[in-house]
């Protein structure tokens, strides 16, 4: 965990009770899901130790491949080994276990395509429902799109999320992906997380402080949340391993 910098407001050290985390992901990335996993078990467990405490999410845009088509998918296996080489699939085989260890069936086929109208969505469930309802329409994404290789850019496959997880209805989700609406909100957030150095997901911003990044193992990051909410960070204190 280290302390940042700029780019964000820099409240007290100790705020009271609470933990507040802002979670910069990408629903096509292996990694946010995993350390979105590994995050939601080191806040159970947190709630059950420091039974005062008040978390909040955020869950924010970010494209960890913005050379991905938008209007179009691509072939995912041939764009991991476009991206990866050689090392494909090894990478493959270390993201499977990791996952497997979690509950997560990694499947590597189908499309991929740029998340972007994923994260319009996703902006548009934290409208409507805060932080809760981004997390569970970016778990269902994430299921979809990881385990059961659909396609993050299909109307039918976002709607149909949407509705899952009780957002919206299917119909109201198609109206809203087929308007601009949050386009340039999300574009704007994509841009200011790059500007302030964030370069990788997922990356976790806590109590608008300190940062984690990397999917790291859950008890890191119970460490590290545990640390924020007593009040015991000091400016030395590192846990950006990475994964």
């Amino acid at each position: 965990m280290s302390p940042l910098d700029d780019g964000f407001d820099s409240p007290p050290l100790f705020d009271g009770r609470k933990l507040k985390l802002t979670i910069y992901q990408d629903p096509t990335c292996p990694w946010c899901y995993i350390g979105e996993r590994e995050m939601q078990w080191a806040i159970k467990i947190l709630k059950e130790q420091e039974l005062d405490v008040k978390v909040e999410l955020e869950f924010r845009p970010f494209l960890l491949d913005p050379e991905l088509p938008v209007d179009r998918p691509v072939n995912k296996r041939e764009h991991y080994y476009q991206r990866y080489g050689n090392k494909a699939t090894l990478w493959e085989k270390f993201v499977t276990a990791r996952g497997a260890a979690l509950g997560i069936d990694f499947k590597f086929g189908g499309p991929a395509r740029s998340p972007l109208m994923c994260q319009r969505l996703i902006m548009k469930a934290g409208e409507i429902g805060g932080g809760e309802a981004q997390k569970a329409l970016y778990e269902e994404i994430s299921r979809r799109v990881l385990e059961q290789e659909k396609d993050v850019g299909c109307l039918r496959n976002l709607s149909e999320s949407a509705a899952a997880c009780g957002l919206m209805c299917a119909e109201r989700a198609i109206a809203f992906l087929t308007s601009d609406q949050l386009q340039d909100e999300v574009e704007q957030e994509i841009a200011l997380a790059r500007q302030k150095g964030i370069t990788g997901v997922p990356f976790a911003v806590i109590n608008d402080k300190y940062a984690v990044c990397g999917g790291l193992p859950k008890e890191k990051y119970l460490d590290a949340f545990t640390k924020v909410v007593r009040g015991e960070v000091t400016e030395t204190c590192s846990m950006n391993d990475r994964r």
